[in-house]
């Protein structure tokens, strides 16, 4: 045998190699360009369990929760503090819950929240619901004002796959308009997207002022990675965020609950996108950059089901900070394990 030759095939391969995971880290390090803290467990300061499903904040460290289970419509208040260098949270402030109420009624049934919005100009949050696919807005002392978006007949209850509805729901000052989408599709564009129909899922944003609403681009969802239902399986746009230059951040999520439990996971993705400047066509396609994943496993009890999504405060550096909370169906469990409630900031890079 040649040494010699043999070992300078083996310097250039050594060498090929190095150069491919140097273009793999660089790769990587574009995705993750965002800084993930470690999530948060809430019941540290007391926060009880719930099925926290949207964060939205109402500034001075304040902000509107809504959970998708409850004994009556209405919000929780919050009040959060985070270290303004590394933006960790320091204390999270359960303010009370306000029940939803009007002229007529002083409590109105669950609405199965989802998304919830703030126009500080107006004072008012815009809370969507999938039980009925609306929009309505409220009073920061619950009072709801009888106002709601217009929201398309095509967007109706009757057009959306089961708990696939009004997940997502920002409010936008760049733009002046709420946009929303669904988690999955319309039932007018197919079954739903999963593993059992695995199809190119691709979703209308919607953009809404308080007396129209039109289609304004598709955004295209990242394929499921699950191979099989499990025992539950859900996937699509959780929710949006409105920067302040108009650009949009979405939430991608999927939840595999595996037939062994232990194999249950989750995936969560977080993308910008730029809305297509009020284009009425519905046919613009957004292209997206990817800011951040990560992924759970109840193998290592950490799973978190994260569904809201928020800015949180600016760093002294100028970094812009996003708050995520998830669900954890109320504590579900045994005597042996149950999901936790958690809190997770993501620092967004600089030029956010």
């Amino acid at each position: 045998m040649n040494w010699r030759k043999n070992e300078g095939y083996c310097m250039r391969k050594v060498t090929g190699i190095f150069f491919f995971l140097l273009l793999a880290i660089a790769e990587f390090s574009w995705g993750q360009s965002a800084r993930l803290l470690r999530q948060r467990r809430l019941n540290r300061w007391d926060i009880p369990p719930a099925n926290y499903s949207g964060i939205v904040p109402m500034g001075n460290g304040r902000y509107a929760v809504v959970s998708d289970k409850g004994k009556a419509d209405g919000f929780y208040l919050w009040h959060v503090e985070q270290d303004s260098c590394t933006g960790k949270v320091l204390s999270v402030t359960a303010e009370g819950f306000r029940q939803a109420y009007s002229a007529t009624s002083t409590q109105f049934p669950q609405r199965d929240s989802e998304g919830i919005a703030w126009n500080g100009t107006e004072g008012k949050l815009w809370i969507s619901a999938e039980d009925d696919q609306q929009i309505l807005a409220y009073l920061p002392d619950g009072y709801r004002t009888g106002e709601r978006l217009p929201v398309p007949q095509s967007f109706s209850r009757k057009a959306i796959h089961p708990n696939y509805g009004f997940e997502a729901l920002t409010y936008s000052s760049a733009s002046d308009c709420f946009w929303a989408m669904t988690e999955n599709r319309l039932r007018a564009d197919g079954p739903a997207v999963g593993p059992d129909y695995c199809d190119t899922l691709r979703l209308p944003l919607l953009a809404l002022t308080s007396d129209s609403a039109w289609i304004d681009a598709v955004y295209p969802v990242d394929p499921p990675k699950a191979r099989h239902r499990g025992r539950a399986h859900v996937y699509g746009v959780v929710a949006l965020t409105a920067l302040d230059d108009g650009r949009l951040l979405v939430l991608e999520r999927e939840l595999h609950v595996s037939r062994r439990l232990l194999n249950t996971w989750a995936v969560h993705r977080i993308y910008c996108v730029q809305p297509s400047k009020r284009a009425t066509t519905g046919s613009f396609v957004l292209s997206k950059t990817l800011i951040a994943t990560f992924r759970n496993r109840l193998a290592r009890f950490n799973l978190a089901n994260y569904e809201g999504m928020c800015p949180g405060i600016r760093l002294h550096d100028g970094r812009q900070t996003l708050l995520l909370i998830n669900d954890s169906q109320a504590g579900m469990g045994n005597r042996l394990y149950r999901l936790k409630d958690y809190i997770r900031v993501v620092v967004l890079p600089e030029g956010f």
